[in-house]
């Protein structure tokens, strides 16, 4: 379902409790974001592989500017969790040999400098630091760019890009986002429910 359809069920469900209820749409789709990120934090955290059809690819050059901290600047920004890397799905390096790409905590990439820790297994570890991604110096000079697979909060999203709703959590969203307008869930949300499963066969 594309995100302008989602917002404007939202706001359908907001008159359904009082007409008179006048909410803009950057309004409602501000915490319809907030209601589905949270969501979506919980059923990540119980599965990470969760996050797989929400990734999108991006190909970025790295920046040697910094001594000793080659760097990439995310293009978008990315999901905010309490697991290190998890916006981060996956770094591919392009046109080099292939090798793995370990997140790890700032603290600890300085830490490995020097050391022997520094390239762990044949992997390269790196770090979110704002919004840039750090590696540590063992990242191989002939690795120009690399392919982020980030996972984009809703709010990231285009009005006409397509968003997939999680699988029976449709109307969890639904009442979240009212409870962030100060709305209780209307007595017929489950209509809504209906129209939220019925909407992409429209589509088609």
């Amino acid at each position: 379902m594309k995100v302008r359809q989602i917002v404007d069920l939202i706001r359908e469900s907001a008159k359904e409790v009082d007409e008179q209820n006048t909410f803009g749409f950057d309004r409602v789709r501000l915490v319809t974001s907030m209601a589905i990120n949270d969501i979506l934090f919980q059923i990540f955290k119980k599965d990470a592989s969760n996050y797989d059809i929400y990734t999108k690819p991006y190909e970025v050059t790295i920046d040697r500017s910094v001594p000793r901290e080659p760097s990439v600047t995310l293009p978008v920004s990315i999901i905010q969790v309490q697991f290190i890397g998890d916006g981060v799905r996956n770094i591919i390096p392009i046109n080099s040999n292939f090798f793995t790409f370990q997140p790890v905590s700032y603290d600890t990439l300085t830490l490995y400098r020097g050391t022997p820790l520094n390239k762990m297994d044949d992997s390269i570890p790196y770090a979110l630091l704002g919004n840039k991604i750090i590696f540590s110096e063992s990242l191989p000079s002939d690795v120009a760019s690399v392919r982020l697979l980030l996972v984009r909060p809703f709010e990231a999203y285009g009005l006409d890009e397509e968003f997939p709703i999680p699988s029976g959590q449709d109307v969890n969203i639904a009442t979240r986002a009212l409870q962030l307008l100060g709305i209780r869930q209307p007595s017929n949300l489950e209509n809504n429910n209906t129209e939220w499963q019925r909407q992409p066969s429209q589509q088609q």
